[in-house]
């Protein structure tokens, strides 16, 4: 059975109401209007807050779509969207979702509620420079297939999820993050102007850096930062410091700088570790040939093992009632200063 509900090249829907119906946008758990139009023009009226249309092909919205401020709106393409001519409603709910390429307003989709934009092949901006996006939401998921080229995104969030399924990915946010997810193909470079606490950041490159930026504030990592045994990985906390939840695993190399380091263990793949800042180790940190560097103290929080195969141990200050234990081949250990002045070590 055919469950298309309006056949047509161009459709107006007036109604004093709703159109379809939208219980949460992020899950698409909607009841929609089922279409098959080249092009749409819709008004709610003054009565309606919700429109759920789910079209057959590609679809561009005609005119501004009017919808209450606190509104919730779900338009979704098999082919094409342009939405160019689609706001957010301020304190509600959009989203704009494309099986192929997804086409946004040049100024920034807005909105105190979620957002959601996903372009399978791609998302575009209209203005001059169609691959930077710009999105401000309370909680903001954007996907796209980034197959033209590099995308910048430049949000203002407090919860992200990005996947970018081709080339690099830029993303500049603002606001604290409680939680953000990244996963993408090529470099990722993330930029946030305070702290923020991360679930995933993931790149399935080969040779590819991840680069992570708290411009004021702390960078918690709770789950992975994961590549495939060549992922560079950079984070630099400013005025804050780094911890990492897990093992640092699947990396090529390792450098981390902040007032505060965190760690329960590392593993690179030739590359060096390279840790600036006071520096609480735990657990297992393996380079396979690399380098193991701590520029500041070290305070052990648990029985601790450095194992470089030939790579060159450099510490400065060593504390903590732990053991520790070196093991770097042919390469050289060398202790700037004092180790267990103030805790000795176990061994």
């Amino acid at each position: 059975n055919d469950p298309t509900n309006v056949r047509g090249f161009d459709l107006s829907i007036t109604a004093n109401g709703n159109i379809g119906a939208v219980t949460d946008v992020m899950t698409g758990a909607v009841d929609a209007l089922r279409t098959q139009v080249n092009v749409i023009h819709l008004d709610t009226g003054a009565q309606g807050d919700q429109v759920a249309i789910s079209n057959s092909g590609t679809l561009t919205i005609g005119t501004p779509l009017r919808i209450p401020a606190d509104g919730k709106v779900y338009l979704q393409a098999n082919g094409n969207l342009d939405a160019h001519r689609v706001s957010a409603p301020a304190t509600g709910d959009l989203a704009l979702l494309a099986s192929g390429v997804l086409q946004l307003p040049t100024d920034a989709l807005t909105t105190t509620g979620n957002l959601r934009l996903e372009g399978q092949t791609d998302v575009l901006s209209s203005g001059a420079t169609p691959r930077s996006i710009a999105a401000n939401a309370g909680s903001l998921r954007f996907v796209t297939g980034s197959q033209g080229g590099d995308t910048q995104l430049n949000s203002q969030t407090g919860n992200l999820y990005v996947s970018s399924g081709a080339h690099d990915l830029v993303i500049e946010n603002q606001g604290q993050l409680s939680m953000v997810d990244v996963i993408g193909t090529g470099n990722i470079d993330f930029t946030n102007d305070s702290g923020f606490v991360a679930n995933n950041f993931i790149t399935s490159g080969t040779d590819k850096t991840l680069r992570l930026t708290a411009e004021d504030g702390d960078i918690t990592i709770l789950g992975a930062m994961a590549g495939n045994s060549s992922l560079s990985v950079e984070l630099a906390a400013n005025n804050g410091d780094v911890t990492l939840a897990q093992h640092a695993g699947g990396l090529k190399s390792l450098s981390i700088e902040a007032t505060n380091i965190s760690l329960v263990g590392a593993t690179t793949n030739g590359g060096a570790q390279s840790y600036k800042g006071a520096t609480r180790l735990g657990g297992t940190y393996m380079t396979n040939g690399g380098s193991f560097t701590i520029e500041g103290a070290t305070q052990l929080t648990d029985s601790t093992a450095i194992v470089t195969g030939n790579g060159n141990v450099r510490l400065q200050t060593v504390d903590g009632e732990q053991e520790l234990i070196i093991a770097n081949g042919t390469g050289t250990v060398r202790f700037s200063d004092a180790v267990g002045a103030s805790e000795a070590l176990a061994s």
